[in-house]
């Protein structure tokens, strides 16, 4: 099993260092506007290209925003659609993220690095107001909602209360940003 986590960290690793590389050559491509450009290639599997590239995003530990943007900017009459696959890829990636840092050991590591800090979140999280600090992390948008699901994770929060938390502050800002967008995008053209 070890050599499994070994190979597993490895191509997470290796996924990581590729994004961020190409990320530096290439920044334009990780805006809305990019990310629309790119789907527009597939034209007629758009729709799968989307969903897919919206579940797996999470791995690379890239933000939901800017694909929320560019489903919002392909399919600006389905705003439902964008909403519905948004939310779906992001509680993937949550759930993906949960699991993956009990898998890889991070629990471990983080308990051996920051005793006393996880003490407190874990405390924090697990405790009855756990599910709004969840649901604030998530619906704040200047902070990577993976991070609470790596901590949330490590510290083995109950599951069922951090998905309800991811969802609920999760669909607020996924609501803003399509139908925001969609607004915008109606008055300007």
């Amino acid at each position: 099993m070890k050599i499994v986590k070994r190979i597993v960290f490895a191509l997470w690793v290796g996924l990581l260092l590729f994004c961020l590389g190409y990320a530096i050559y290439h920044p334009q491509f990780f805006t809305a506007e990019g990310l629309q450009t790119f789907f527009q290639q597939f034209e007629q599997h758009i729709l799968l290209v989307y969903v897919l590239l919206s579940i797996v995003r999470g791995l690379a530990l890239f933000p939901s925003t800017p694909f929320v943007i560019a489903g919002s900017l392909l399919f600006p009459h389905q705003p439902l659609m964008v909403v519905v696959i948004s939310m779906a890829g992001i509680l993937f990636s949550a759930v993906l993220i949960y699991y993956f840092s009990q898998f890889m050991g991070f629990d471990a590591f983080f308990q051996r690095k920051f005793p006393h800090q996880i003490l407190k979140v874990r405390k924090r999280l697990n405790h009855r107001y756990g599910f709004f600090y969840v649901l604030g992390w998530a619906f704040f948008p200047l902070v990577p909602t993976d991070i609470v699901c790596y901590v949330a994770g490590t510290i083995r929060m109950k599951i069922l209360s951090f998905l309800a938390a991811i969802f609920l502050g999760e669909l607020i800002l996924v609501n803003l940003y399509v139908y925001g967008s969609s607004f915008l995008f109606s008055w300007l053209v």
